[in-house]
């Protein structure tokens, strides 16, 4: 699943100071269990990063290509994403899929499997 987050038009832009930064995150619908996870997930962030909100959006897996697709055509793309590993290519030729590898301390990337990394 890491492998295949990718950064997807990352439009942060500059705001006021005392604004928080919005991330939004789209995430395909794995189970029930999806979004609460990845809310945990956030709220745990944002605890160590209080000026930072990350909004989840969950999407169903056999709606979600068209989703991206629609929200990047309308230039609402998430800044994040977690998609499927086939739409990658296509992503990344169009210029709106970053690998996240840049993002990652060397020794998070030393817990996921090289398999998975190549």
């Amino acid at each position: 699943m890491a492998a295949s987050a990718f950064a997807v038009g990352m439009a942060w832009a500059g705001s006021p100071a005392y604004a928080k930064t919005q991330v939004n995150f789209t995430v395909a619908e794995y189970s029930s269990k999806t979004g609460p996870y990845f809310e945990e997930v956030a709220a745990a962030f944002e605890k160590e990063n209080p000026d930072i909100h990350i909004n989840i959006q969950v999407v169903p897996w056999d709606t979600l290509l068209q989703r991206l697709t629609t929200d990047i055509a309308g230039g609402q793309a998430p800044d994040i994403s977690i998609i499927g590993t086939r739409w990658l290519v296509d992503f990344a030729s169009q210029g709106i899929a970053e690998p996240v590898d840049s993002y990652l301390t060397p020794e998070f990337k030393s817990t996921f499997i090289d398999t998975f990394m190549a």
